[in-house]
């Protein structure tokens, strides 16, 4: 009885184990992103804006996204490097 009651209780830890890995590796939302680098600013920005767009399509994989409002972070280095970044969540 004693032994049947550890087996139990392992058996509930793996379970709960495995429903928290499944529920993770099926994200509803993310944060996305994507780089851009040009010689204006706004030519890093729109590109940096539609590597965005190509991360989010290639994670929704066909389904429709909710994208909350975009975040573009610039520096000036050579030319200029772009980061944007926004939430993505599947519907």
């Amino acid at each position: 009885m004693r032994s049947f009651n550890r087996f139990l209780a392992v058996a509930g830890v793996a379970a709960l184990s495995l429903a928290v890995a499944t529920v993770g590796a099926q994200a509803k939302c993310v944060k996305a992103s994507g780089q851009g680098v040009g010689i204006t600013k706004d030519i890093a920005t729109t590109m940096a804006t539609m590597a965005m767009g190509n991360s989010i399509k290639a994670w929704a994989k066909g389904k429709k996204a909710k994208v909350g409002k975009a975040k573009v972070a610039c520096k000036l280095e050579l030319g200029y490097s772009c980061r944007a970044t926004a939430r993505a969540c599947k519907k």
